[in-house]
């Protein structure tokens, strides 16, 4: 059982590993768009012949098979990301619950391109509110793509801003999806109809792509956060400052004693010194509290006119002691 890989080793960590899975997507992409141009040509020669596997437009070709594919892929790839991003200790507010949200939107995606659900709906919301909204519409599925898809994004791009590849593939992703819902709608249109429906499928498979792309690099960059092996940022050291520099600073010499008034009511004074050397650390100081009842400096404080006068009587007793013993 050591010896078997782990769900996050299937992950690729080097950079060109995942241009290279990338560029082998990209070529399938471009496999199937001539394996339509070539049905064309064959039912052109072949009157009567149904070649659905070819045929991008249909629901069951194989344009719809690796689209399915691509964003079963990229759930599972938000999943492994949830599974590790849980796990961080600085997420106070729990951030990476969105990698969830992001999974259930991409399997719905994956079955909608497998069973053409968004038709249905366009249908079923035609029939109940008898307007098409605009052209055939198509716009019935699109808001609501539009809003998911831009709620959703928004919060992953925030969570991805520490890699920045991730963040590029995504809002690529996001173009082509733009542009697809463009061709839909009619604001871009091709006279050629083959030529017209290569390029909407090509879009949109090459977004399915970017979407993948774009979670597994995510992916790669936060289990290489998690092993530590991306360069960290050293924190700047204390240099702990000499004499002359406190001097500077503070405006006081260094030991120096200096008055601090207590937070008691008492009126006794607080002393405490401008750098403690004996403190462990060298940017704070300890106060120093006295408890004897006499300062060590003298305070230049009024006398009551009872304390005057028993200064006086003890002086006096002092100086007839003094003079008994002499």
């Amino acid at each position: 059982m050591d010896e078997q890989k782990r769900l996050i080793d299937l992950v690729p960590r080097r950079l060109p590993i995942v241009a290279l899975w990338f560029a082998a997507a990209l070529a399938l992409i471009a496999g199937l768009e001539v394996l339509h141009n070539w049905e064309v040509k064959l039912l052109a020669t072949i009157p009567g012949g149904q070649f659905d596997a070819f045929d991008l437009t249909r629901t069951g070709c194989l344009g719809s098979w690796f689209s399915s594919l691509l964003l079963l892929a990229a759930a599972a790839t938000a999943v492994l990301v949830y599974t590790i991003r849980r796990h961080r200790t600085d997420d106070y507010y729990g951030r990476y619950r969105i990698w969830l949200w992001a999974a259930l939107c991409w399997f719905l995606a994956a079955t909608d391109v497998a069973a053409n659900l968004h038709e249905s709906f366009k249908q079923i919301m035609i029939h109940f509110t008898k307007t098409h909204i605009w052209s055939d519409g198509a716009l019935w599925w699109i808001i609501p793509c539009v809003l998911v898809f831009g709620a959703l994004g928004s919060r992953l791009v925030l969570d991805m801003r520490p890699c920045g590849l991730s963040i590029t593939a995504f809002l690529l992703a996001a173009l082509g999806y733009f542009v697809t819902a463009s061709l839909e709608l009619g604001f871009v249109t091709i006279g050629d109809a083959t030529e017209a429906i290569m390029i909407k499928t090509g879009t949109v498979m090459y977004s399915h792509l970017m979407l993948l792309l774009s979670m597994a690099l995510n992916a790669r960059y936060v289990i290489l956060d998690a092993e530590g092996l991306l360069p960290r940022r050293e924190p700047k050291l204390y240099v702990e400052p000499d004499e002359d520099t406190m001097e500077k600073s503070s405006g006081t010499k260094v030991d120096e004693w200096m008055r601090v008034d207590s937070s008691d009511s008492t009126p006794q004074p607080v002393l405490r010194r401008t750098s403690s050397p004996a403190s462990n650390s060298p940017t704070t100081s300890q106060p120093i509290f006295s408890k004897s009842p006499a300062p060590p400096a003298p305070v230049n404080c009024k006398l009551t006119k009872q304390e005057k006068k028993a200064l006086r009587e003890r002086m006096v007793r002092e100086r007839l002691e003094r003079q008994r013993k002499m």
